[in-house]
């Protein structure tokens, strides 16, 4: 962020005055949802999005699960339910986040989530649709998240548990 910044800042760098620095998302996969753990203590950080990952009770990246104590913005889990290899520390991360928003949903694809399909398939819906209403204010956007109905019609494969809204 502080790269960003500056880059932001400084007369000819590619990134002048193009990033809006109060809109800013950490999201990682696998293992770079630690990553994002790490870094979300940042107040420059206005959400997270964490893709088939949780940390449980490891230690990566700096990040252990006190790292969830730190949390200050929504959160979005984004799992690939039970035979994800990241299923289980998600769920410990759902269940030990006590305060801030959080939606977790689960889809039936693994680990790999549909990345692989065209466009990241709906896997990459769901995380524009969450950014969308996150840092755009696009209320309308929040339906995925937080309507039981419109995820029934339109993901009724998938599971969502939300808290803290």
């Amino acid at each position: 962020l502080d790269w960003l910044t500056d880059q932001n800042a400084t007369q000819g760098s590619e990134y002048y005055h193009l990033i809006d620095l109060e809109k800013v998302a950490a999201m990682g996969q696998s293992c770079g949802g630690a990553q994002v753990l790490a870094v979300a203590h940042d107040p420059r950080i206005k959400t997270c999005v964490m893709l088939n990952t949780g940390i449980g009770e490891n230690s990566m990246q700096g990040a252990t699960k006190a790292s969830l104590e730190n949390l200050h913005t929504p959160m979005f889990y984004m799992i690939g339910g039970p035979v994800d290899i990241a299923f289980k520390n998600a769920q410990g991360d759902y269940d030990n986040i006590k305060t801030l928003p959080i939606v977790m949903a689960n889809s039936l694809d693994g680990h790999s989530g549909t990345y692989y399909e065209k466009n990241g398939g709906p896997y990459a819906v769901a995380a524009r649709k969450w950014l969308d209403w996150q840092l755009k204010g696009k209320v309308g956007e929040s339906a995925m998240f937080l309507d039981d109905e419109y995820e029934a019609k339109f993901y009724p494969n998938w599971t969502f548990v939300r808290k803290n809204w």
